[in-house]
């Protein structure tokens, strides 16, 4: 029994590597799968028929023949499998999410666009039926798990414990989603799901990492922890946040009246629009802005002396000389030797198909880190209303 369970691990870590690689790197032959993940042609070949056989594979023709060329290509098939994905932040979003994690239908319930006081009164009856028109229109697709990201505190169990969009603390979304359909539910908070997402589109993965997601001021937010490649949780998953509890220069008095400046000149847009022009006030706040976020910068490099620090914020649109100012700044904090290499990045948009997509990773983790493609429910299976 021993063997044969050691046999099996052996295969599903097999067929994982070639997902993954092939997700990572795109269509590849058997022979350069065989090359790359050194495996024998015949083990190789033996994964590929049970891939291929399953359909989560698909095999597309070489057009050019040459004796040098492969005759046909491995490649994934998207539309094999897909996550339904649920936004629970300033905006409550829906969608779904392919294979390839690509969000290929999503919906806005309530948020920015007039309709934020329905989203606290009336959260499950929003959710519920919008999670139950997307199972009946998609299920027939395979719709094999669900994934929820959320604002706040999430702890390790996926118990939003803390999010200030939501009508009560401690929500079990497990629970609220129960009475909708039985499939597997996979919550988590939005940093470490966008930290996450950041790991997934690079070619190479990173070792340690950081994603400081904040306010304009560099101060409140989250922090998310990647460490030796594996989110890093804390005993209840409290590990690196709330990001109000690191220390920064400038805390919330000195902050309430940036704020209060920012308002005078008319809000983010207009504030951004008045630092392009050199204003003083602007100029002022965005001073205070640097020295925070370059002091947490130099905190998680001094803590954990990470290859990246991802920044998710609305100082995007500056660009590069943001992040040089960040990091001229880090630098009077941190010992030189725990920045040397280090990458100061920004993180995204944080947009609702970004959060949607990102709410899919640990589904979809389940085929292409664990091979768990064939133990997968592959139908919906729908309860009562209730």
């Amino acid at each position: 029994m021993a063997r044969r369970i050691k046999h099996q691990d052996m295969s599903r870590r097999n067929r994982a590597e070639v997902l993954s690689l092939i997700r990572r790197t795109g269509a590849l032959s058997r022979m350069q799968l065989a090359q790359q993940l050194r495996l024998s042609p015949a083990a190789l070949t033996k994964i590929a028929s049970e891939l291929l056989e399953a359909g989560i594979l698909r095999q597309e023709p070489v057009l050019d023949l040459s004796p040098s060329q492969p005759r046909a290509l491995l490649n994934l098939n998207p539309d094999w499998g897909h996550v339904l994905t649920v936004s629970i932040t300033y905006n409550l979003a829906v969608g779904i999410v392919d294979l390839s994690g690509k969000v290929v239908e999503m919906s806005r319930l309530a948020g920015d666009d007039g309709t934020h006081d329905l989203y606290r009164d009336s959260f499950e009856d929003l959710l519920l039926p919008a999670v139950r028109r997307l199972l009946e229109r998609w299920g027939t697709n395979g719709v094999f798990g669900i994934g929820v990201l959320s604002y706040g505190t999430v702890d390790r169990n996926g118990v939003i414990l803390d999010n200030s969009e939501l009508p009560d603390k401690n929500v079990d979304i497990r629970r609220v989603l129960s009475g909708v359909t039985k499939l597997p539910v996979y919550v988590d908070e939005e940093s470490r799901l966008l930290l996450l997402a950041r790991q997934w589109s690079r070619a190479k993965p990173l070792s340690t990492a950081v994603a400081i997601s904040c306010r304009m001021s560099g101060f409140g937010g989250n922090q998310a922890l990647l460490i030796n490649g594996r989110l890093h949780y804390g005993l209840r998953g409290l590990a690196g946040e709330p990001g109000w509890a690191v220390p920064v220069p400038h805390l919330p008095e000195t902050w309430n009246a940036a704020m209060a400046a920012v308002g005078r000149m008319g809000g983010k847009e207009a504030y951004l629009e008045k630092l392009g022009q050199g204003a003083p006030e602007a100029l002022n706040v965005y001073r205070l802005s640097i020295e925070n976020f370059g002091y947490r910068v130099a905190l998680m490099a001094n803590l954990i002396n990470p290859e990246a620090v991802f920044l998710f914020t609305d100082y995007l649109t500056l660009g590069e000389p943001f992040l040089d100012g960040v990091m001229e700044e880090a630098r009077k904090h941190a010992a030189p030797m725990n920045l040397e290499g280090m990458q100061l990045l920004f993180g995204g948009r944080r947009s609702d198909e970004e959060r949607l997509a990102a709410a899919a990773l640990p589904v979809l983790a389940q085929v292409f880190e664990e091979g768990l493609f064939d133990a997968l429910p592959k139908t919906v299976s729908l309860g009562t209303t209730g």
